[in-house]
C-alpha cells in the first residue's frame, strides 16, 4: 500500500463515529443548516455552561505540565502524577477560607 499521507491509510468508512454528548439532542438537518448559514441563531447553541476554568483544572494541568517536563514515558509520567498526589494528601492541609459569623 501507497500512502503519502497518514490519513490515506486509515479506513474512514470503518471508523465507528458518533456525535458528542452535548450535540444528541441536535438534529442533522438543523446542523447542517448552521454551517451553510441559512440558520444564524438556532436554539441548540444554547448549550450549558460547564465551570472548565477552576481552581482544580488548573491544578490538574500544573501537575500533568510537570510531570512531563521530569519524566520520559506513559508509565513514568502516570507514577509521578499518582505519587505527587498521594503526598499531598498525607500532608496536612489548612482551609485558607474563614468563614464570619
Amino acid at each position: 500500500m501507497q500512502a503519502d499521507d497518514y490519513t490515506e491509510i486509515i479506513y474512514w468508512y470503518k471508523a465507528d463515529r458518533s456525535k458528542p454528548p452535548i450535540l444528541k439532542h441536535v438534529s442533522d438537518e438543523g446542523l447542517e443548516d448552521f454551517v451553510s448559514g441559512q440558520e444564524t441563531n438556532p436554539p441548540f447553541l444554547d448549550l450549558p455552561k460547564f465551570p472548565c476554568h477552576t481552581q482544580a483544572t488548573e491544578r490538574c494541568v500544573h501537575l500533568v505540565t510537570e510531570a512531563s517536563s521530569k519524566v520520559c514515558g506513559e508509565k513514568k509520567r502516570d507514577g509521578f502524577i499518582k505519587s505527587r498526589i498521594e503526598s499531598r494528601k498525607l500532608m496536612k492541609s489548612f482551609n485558607s477560607v474563614r468563614i464570619q459569623a
